[in-house]
């Protein structure tokens, strides 16, 4: 599954509920579609709007306590994905990453 920003921009994928930069570079975990970075803190939801995917945080909401860091390794890059258009989000959502 590719991730983007709310501008558009491809900013990584998940794979076997792991996210990983556009690199491949580990970034953080999926746990039931809640997205903690590599440190264990927070990054919000992920969220389908119009058919693509985002990491969303809802800033009106605290976030949850943090989890133990994580540390895996890099894993292959997949298939460049061109950015999209960028999305309007609702005022009490900003994006994750």
């Amino acid at each position: 599954m590719t991730i983007f920003n709310s501008a558009g921009k491809y900013i990584g994928f998940i794979k076997d509920d792991k996210f990983y930069s556009v690199s491949g570079d580990f970034l953080g975990w999926i746990q039931e579609s809640h997205v903690w970075d590599k440190s264990g803190f927070y990054k919000g939801k992920v969220v389908e709007i119009t058919g693509a995917h985002y990491v969303l945080k809802d800033i009106s909401f605290a976030d949850p306590a943090a989890r133990p860091a994580r540390d895996e390794g890099p894993t292959p890059q997949e298939q460049p994905v061109k950015d999209i258009p960028a999305v309007s989000l609702p005022f009490n959502l900003k994006d994750g990453f």
